[in-house]
C-alpha cells in the first residue's frame, strides 16, 4: 500500500498571508533605501566617501556617548539608569496573625499577591503596571482588603 503525502494546511492560514505580505513590504523597503543610498554614494568622489562616512560616525558616537552621559544625571531620564534591582520578596513574611481555623496555604498566595503589589509601587515603571491593573480591576484592592479582615484579624 502507498502513502501519500497530504499537503498539511496551516492552523492560521491568513496569519501566514499576512506575515508573508508585511514581510514582501519590509524587503521592497529595505531595497528603495539601498537603491537611494547607492544613488547617492556614487555621486560622491571617494574623498567625499570618506568625509561622508567619518562624518557619520562621528554623531553616531556623539549620540551614544550623550545617551551615557545623561544616565549618570539627575534628570528624569528613562535611559540607562544604576540602582539596585528591586523584586517582590518570594517568601512570605508572617506578618500577619492568621487564625488556625484557616489554611495557611490559601492565603499565602493572597498575601505574596498583596507584597507584589506593594513592590510595584517602589518604581516609575511598576507604578505604570499597578495603576492600569487598578483600573482594569477596580475592585481588586476592596476584595483584598475585605480577605484581610476576615481572615487575618
Amino acid at each position: 500500500m502507498k502513502w501519500r503525502k497530504t499537503k498539511a494546511t496551516p492552523p492560521n492560514a491568513a496569519a501566514d498571508k499576512a506575515a508573508g505580505w508585511i514581510a514582501r513590504r519590509i524587503i521592497k523597503v529595505r531595497e528603495k533605501w539601498v537603491s537611494a543610498m547607492n544613488r547617492l554614494m556614487s555621486k560622491l568622489s571617494p574623498k567625499g566617501q570618506k568625509v561622508f562616512w567619518i562624518v557619520g560616525i562621528a554623531v553616531m558616537v556623539c549620540y551614544c556617548s550623550s545617551l551615557i552621559a545623561m544616565s549618570f544625571g539627575k534628570g528624569n531620564t528613562t535611559t540607562l539608569r544604576l540602582g539596585s534591582i528591586q523584586r517582590p520578596l518570594s517568601q512570605v513574611t508572617a506578618k500577619k496573625n492568621i487564625p488556625a481555623t484557616v489554611s495557611q496555604k490559601a492565603l499565602i498566595p493572597i498575601i505574596r499577591f498583596q507584597n507584589y503589589l506593594d513592590s510595584l509601587a517602589k518604581t516609575p515603571d511598576g507604578k505604570r503596571q499597578r495603576d492600569s491593573l487598578l483600573k482594569a480591576r477596580p475592585g481588586l484592592m476592596d476584595s483584598l482588603e475585605t480577605v484581610e479582615r476576615l481572615y487575618c484579624k
